[in-house]
Order: C-alpha cells, then structure tokens, then sequence
C-alpha cells in the first residue's frame, strides 16, 4: 500500500479579505475532491488572506498510479 502526499501554496492576488479566501478554498477543494478522488483540507496560512496552503492525499496500491493523482 502506497501513501501519497502533497502540499500546495497558492497567492491569491484579488482576495482582499478572509472571506473572499474561503470562497476561493471552497471551489478549489470540491473541485479536486470531484475529479481526483483525493483527500483535501486546508493546512496553514489560515490567518493570512492572500495565501492558501493545501494538504492532498491519496492511497493506493501502486506507485505509479498514487503519482499519477498527485
């Protein structure tokens, strides 16, 4: 069993509040969760407006499939 994991920093230029940030990782998340089949969530920079960091992890038997997805 193969574990894969991922972090992901973004720069959100237009987001001038917490609230258009959460907006933005909303889309985001569903949208990763929906076409990959992965697990998502938000992992630091909760408190910064412009910066998303993600955590993306999958499980898998082989290797090259695990990072395939990632």
């Amino acid at each position: 069993m193969v574990l894969g994991t991922l972090k992901l920093s973004l720069y959100i230029h237009d987001s001038h509040s917490l609230k258009e940030k959460r907006k933005v990782v909303k889309g985001i998340v569903a949208r990763v969760q929906k076409r990959f089949n992965v697990s998502i969530a938000e992992v630091g920079s909760n408190d910064k407006w412009q910066m998303i960091e993600l955590g993306i992890s999958t499980v898998g038997n082989d290797r090259r499939f695990v990072n395939s997805i990632l």
